[in-house]
């Protein structure tokens, strides 16, 4: 949607369209989002008899969402003065109302510098939505990862579909380069450790457990029931504790995480670390089940 002017300068009224469209722009060179064009959203607003200009009510914009068949849709405004602006941005989804993520940005309006503000502000709403978009196709196995890029999801969603192709190898090399892209990316540090536990070569172990610490170190990004993942690891490794491991154990099972990696993992735990078998057979089970 057009952009509000807040800043009670009437010559920068050019920006309520031209900022959107920009955003337009940006977002349209996504291969995971289908964006509306400026044309859509006027024609869209045109069969409502309302003007394509600022000053458009929520309930205004989300009908014409709908009408545009938008699952979400962007409105913000801009403020400030002399060559200091804010802009805000929401993004709203469509059929509920709810507004599910917002963000400022600073910049110049009165100066080629509003293109390198308009852009900044694109690529954060742009990485947001891939995040979003790559989660709700993604396996749950990998659907709930954390990441702060969208880039870095990509190469993490690759290197856990190698790992589950037994490809450790390979697997390492892509979740590195996610780690390299976003460097708090707990998850892919833990799947690498992950990964050195199955590859059987040379070092591969003492890879895994160097990893293992460098996951552990950053839990806190991660929910709790994740953190308890980690737990177990670390009590595999370090602590060696069978109280803790199995604690972390049943915290797992009933965490309702449906990963099959981590009931294969929990049946390894039970079965490597514990020699409780019968347990390890239930967590082998639950995995069948996750996969038919």
């Amino acid at each position: 949607m057009p952009f509000e002017n807040l800043t009670g300068d009437t010559t920068l009224n050019w920006f309520q369209r031209g900022i959107s469209s920009l955003i337009i722009n940006g977002l349209g060179n996504s291969s995971e989002l289908a964006v509306r064009d400026d044309h859509t959203m006027f024609e869209v607003m045109e069969s409502m008899n309302q003007l394509y200009i600022a000053g458009i009510s929520p309930s205004m914009a989300r009908e014409a969402a709908k009408k545009a068949k938008a699952e979400t849709y962007i409105s913000g405004s801009f403020q400030g003065r002399e060559d200091t602006y804010w802009v805000l941005v929401n993004l709203v989804n469509t059929e509920s109302g709810e507004m599910i993520w917002t963000h400022k940005i600073e910049g110049d309006l009165r100066s080629s510098g509003y293109l390198v503000l308009a852009d900044s502000l694109c690529n954060e709403i742009k990485n947001f939505l891939e995040i979003k978009a790559l989660k709700e196709v993604a396996d749950f196995d990998f659907s709930e990862a954390y990441p702060n890029s969208a880039e870095a999801y990509r190469y993490f969603i690759e290197g856990v579909n190698l790992i589950l192709t037994s490809d450790y190898e390979s697997a390492v090399v892509s979740l590195k380069r996610a780690l390299e892209i976003d460097s708090t990316f707990t998850f892919a540090k833990f799947y690498i450790a992950f990964a050195y536990s199955f590859w059987g070569s040379s070092g591969s172990w003492d890879q895994s457990v160097l990893w293992t610490q460098k996951a552990y170190e950053g839990r806190e990004r991660l929910p709790a029931k994740y953190q308890n993942w980690l737990g177990m690891w670390h009590a595999c490794y370090y602590g060696k504790s069978q109280q803790d491991i199995l604690r972390y154990c049943d915290l797992l099972e009933k965490s309702g995480i449906e990963s099959r990696l981590l009931w294969l993992d929990i049946g390894l735990t039970y079965s490597n670390f514990s020699d409780l078998y019968d347990k390890a057979v239930e967590a082998f089970e639950k995995v069948e089940e996750i996969s038919l």
